[in-house]
């Protein structure tokens, strides 16, 4: 399960993987009419395989951890000669530091792990 206060640090793709694969599984149980549950009834010899793009802003991730060699090049200057509270400030702009929810969050068996786990899959 994921914890509530991770939420807002995931990646989106992954919640919404899940998601789908939820709401697959409420239909499949709505079409088979059983009371058991969809999970119930896939909960054994279920491959779960998940395959996530690259988020559409990783470029800000990107320069954020670059933002002093970026300024640098901007400016023409040299790395040491950029303002350290500036690179910050630019930093801080681009993006929020990354935690490790959100890194986790980008791979796709971590994902795939979650969505066993949530509906018993083996």
């Amino acid at each position: 399960r994921i914890p509530p206060r991770d939420i807002p640090h995931l990646n989106p793709a992954p919640l919404a993987v899940a998601r789908a694969v939820g709401d697959a599984f409420a239909d499949a149980d709505r079409i088979e009419g059983t009371a058991e549950g969809a999970a119930r009834r896939f909960g054994s010899r279920t491959a779960v395989v998940v395959a996530l793009d690259l988020d559409a802003r990783a470029h800000e991730r990107l320069a954020h951890l670059r933002a002093d060699e970026l300024l640098a090049r901007i400016l023409d200057a040299d790395e040491d000669d950029v303002d350290p509270a500036t690179v910050r400030t630019v930093r801080d702009a681009l993006h929020s530091p990354r935690s490790a929810t959100e890194v986790m969050s980008y791979i796709g068996s971590i994902t795939a792990s979650r969505i066993s786990s949530t509906w018993n899959l083996t």
